[in-house]
């Protein structure tokens, strides 16, 4: 397996971003849908007061803890540092990184728009002079704009690299891998490395809000400080029959 995108030619690091890059605007499809559906399922109501009071309290609350660190680690999947088999934006980014690759996707801009077929003439004209007119107006127009457009390009490229590297490095982000990592494993914290309480500072930091405060939740935080319980009191008291 190759862990280095320097051990792959241009040309195959270029193949790989942009098959990569097309995979990975599915990813982030899904994930604003998930996010989506995560505002009805944790942050509001809407869902929570159709249910009755019932003993299945603790499987409602499984399933909207799922449903958010599920979210969570399909987000952190998205900043996995670079892997040959990763389709993640630090992978892509890591695969693009280089002046030559750089210069070739603002050619391939560039080319793009002084290949650009000429635009219908409504008002069409026989005359020489108007002719030669047109064509001199849309070679120096199809100049102009590509030339604005491979310049928005590398500027483009170029943010995108350093806000990459910059989230990358963010205390943040690695607190929400940490976060992810001890869902996924069974992670021994030891002292002096990752401390687990300020991975879990920043998630609830990460959340958009506060879960849903009505009439049938009562929302607190676990004395450990290590994660969100949110309790259905009156669905736990036991009084009358369940009802599922």
């Amino acid at each position: 397996m190759v862990r280095t995108p320097a051990k792959l030619s241009i040309d195959d690091r270029l193949a790989r971003a942009k098959a990569r890059t097309d995979r990975l605007v599915g990813h982030t499809a899904s994930l604003f849908l998930m996010q989506a559906a995560n505002a009805t399922v944790i942050y509001s109501p809407a869902l929570a007061e159709q249910i009755p009071t019932s003993f299945a309290a603790h499987a409602f609350n499984q399933f909207q803890r799922s449903m958010h660190l599920f979210e969570l680690v399909r987000l952190t999947a998205l900043w996995d540092r670079y892997g040959d088999d990763r389709e993640s934006i630090p992978t892509i980014v890591d695969l693009i990184d280089h002046k030559v690759i750089l210069a070739k996707v603002v050619d391939a801009e560039r080319s793009h728009y002084l290949n650009h077929p000429e635009p219908r003439d409504l008002t069409p004209s026989e005359d020489p002079a108007y002719v030669a007119m047109k064509a001199a107006w849309w070679e120096e127009y199809q100049i102009k704009w590509a030339e604005e457009a491979g310049n928005r390009a590398q500027d483009r490229l170029k943010f995108a690299i350093e806000r990459t590297r910059e989230i990358a490095a963010s205390d943040r982000l690695k607190a929400l891998i940490e976060v992810r990592n001890q869902i996924a494993h069974n992670l021994d914290f030891q002292p002096g490395t990752n401390n687990p309480h300020r991975a879990w500072a920043h998630l609830k930091i990460w959340r958009r809000k506060e879960p849903p405060r009505g009439h049938s939740f009562n929302c607190r935080r676990a004395t450990s400080g290590t994660e969100w319980h949110v309790v259905h009191v009156g669905r736990f008291q036991g009084t009358g029959p369940a009802m599922g």
